[in-house]
């Protein structure tokens, strides 16, 4: 099993990061097809050190989930997938401007492998 955590990273971007290199790009697929008609760009979080991250720039802006409506559409995929909702909730990181901003975090697990049938003899 493997940990997915999705993130809210800036203004208006997601963070997500898992060491599965197939969610990753099952992930980068199904966002890029998801929302094709507006030229999203992906980037690769170079600040990861252990982890594959990438951040969907603008992922968060009304022409592509919406400030309101990511959670709700990124969890239906995941549990799409199999995946279980661990931990949620936000993270103390406040900024500092006049409208402030929390950041929230998403901890996903991926559902268990089912085990091979034996070998019959």
């Amino acid at each position: 099993r493997h940990v997915a955590v999705i993130s809210t990273i800036n203004s208006n971007d997601l963070r997500v990061r898992c060491n599965d290199g197939n969610f990753m790009k099952e992930f980068q697929h199904w966002y890029t097809t998801l929302v094709k008609d507006t030229d999203p760009k992906i980037k690769v979080d170079g600040k990861a050190k252990y982890t594959k991250a990438i951040i969907l720039d603008g992922a968060r802006k009304d022409k592509r989930f919406g400030e309101y409506d990511w959670d709700n559409i990124v969890m239906d995929f995941m549990f799409s997938l199999g995946y279980e909702l661990s931990g949620c909730g936000n993270s103390t990181k406040i900024s500092n401007t006049e409208y402030g901003r929390q950041e929230l975090k998403y901890v996903f697990i991926s559902p268990e492998e089912k085990a091979a049938a034996p070998e019959s003899k």
